[in-house]
């Protein structure tokens, strides 16, 4: 294995902050990278203080020489240290930066300060979607030849589909995601429970996965979701009692028929809970977020209109009656899961390494 000494910079989990997805993201790469290059590499945790993080950054990029830097990181918070970072790289030509910019470019975040300077210097950017490749070579940030697309990477695994008997009296659902408001978990709660209360049945049974954040808001939100878990006996609330810790946490996401991605948050662009349903083979019901078109296709999923609490019902009541296709589904969302690997990942930086070395 040809090892290499590298640099990483990015908002990595913590014990209090562990579930979104920039820093599970962040972890993931990071893992890719020591798995190919060596444990031996230098971290600064942008989760962590960020004054003593930035005085680290500086003294790291001046003493030391790195095969190269990667920066994994959104266009908004952080640290203004990155931007001069990599202005010293260019000018000093000491380290080649990549930068994975993890989300959907600026879309969605109108009310806070997008740093395109974060990029502005980077040998490589490295982006989700094809929108976010136009929306930098629009603005004249970046020129094509320095911009690759490669969505976000989970562990390889070696895990086989699961095929399900159907027709099922009832269809078991799983949210896994953040529990807030944007994530949609509360429209997914209203539409389940309209349909059971209007047939007199429980056709759907949901089951709500994820942790949520600490402020009074989220947490009066919370709150709410587990009194609705408390009264209605379709509705479960596990928390984080299920999260993904290695395969037989795919093996558990199995036992699901159907993955429910009610989201009104537009800066989705590649969320891991979508890629995690890959891997276990489940299909996934989504709401038409811009980004989704490049993530699944009709084949592997299910959509309905972003926001549009009606048209989730109309959805989930034509895969209840066409129970049928959920194998088919199975199966083919299965088989996306091999785009996303940390092989697939690691073979596309190897190629933009070798180009920066031109």
């Amino acid at each position: 294995m040809m090892k290499k000494n590298f640099l990483f910079i990015g908002s990595l989990p913590t014990k209090k902050l562990y579930f979104d997805g920039e820093r599970n993201k962040s972890r993931d790469v990071l893992n890719s990278l020591q798995s190919k290059y060596g444990k031996k590499c230098s971290i600064v945790n942008l989760s962590l203080n960020q004054y003593v993080q930035v005085i680290k950054m500086i003294f790291l990029s001046i003493f030391f020489e790195y095969d190269f830097i990667f920066v994994s990181k959104c266009l908004v918070g952080g640290s203004k240290a990155i931007k001069y970072l990599q202005k010293f790289a260019n000018k000093s030509n000491k380290h080649r930066i990549v930068f994975y910019l993890i989300g959907n470019g600026s879309n969605g975040f109108d009310d806070k300060v997008i740093h395109y300077d974060y990029v502005k210097h980077a040998r490589h950017i490295i982006v989700e979607s094809p929108d976010v490749e136009l929306e930098l070579l629009s603005k004249k940030i970046v020129n094509k030849e320095s911009v690759s697309i490669v969505p976000c990477l989970k562990p390889n695994y070696s895990i086989e589909p699961v095929e399900k008997e159907y027709p099922v009296k009832t269809l078991k659902l799983i949210f896994f995601s953040r529990v807030t408001e944007l994530k949609g978990v509360m429209d997914a709660i209203t539409a389940v429970s309209n349909i059971n209360e209007k047939f007199g049945k429980n056709m759907f049974e949901l089951d709500i996965a994820g942790g949520s954040g600490f402020n009074e808001k989220e947490q009066s939100f919370l709150r709410e979701v587990k009194q609705l878990a408390s009264e209605k006996s379709f509705i479960n609330y596990l928390g984080l009692d299920l999260r993904i810790e290695g395969e037989e946490s795919y093996k558990r996401l199995q036992s699901y028929d159907l993955h429910i991605f009610p989201s009104k948050f537009y800066q989705e662009c590649a969320p891991g809970s979508i890629i995690d349903m890959f891997i276990a083979g489940v299909p996934t019901l989504s709401s038409s977020f811009p980004s989704a078109k490049y993530l699944m296709s009709k084949d592997d999923s299910f959509f309905f209109e972003m926001n549009n609490i009606a048209d989730l019902e109309r959805q989930l009541l034509f895969i209840y009656n066409n129970q049928i296709t959920l194998n088919k589904m199975r199966i083919s969302s299965y088989k996306k899961a091999k785009l996303y690997s940390e092989t697939r990942f690691i073979n596309e930086l190897e190629m933009i390494l070798e180009g920066m070395k031109k």
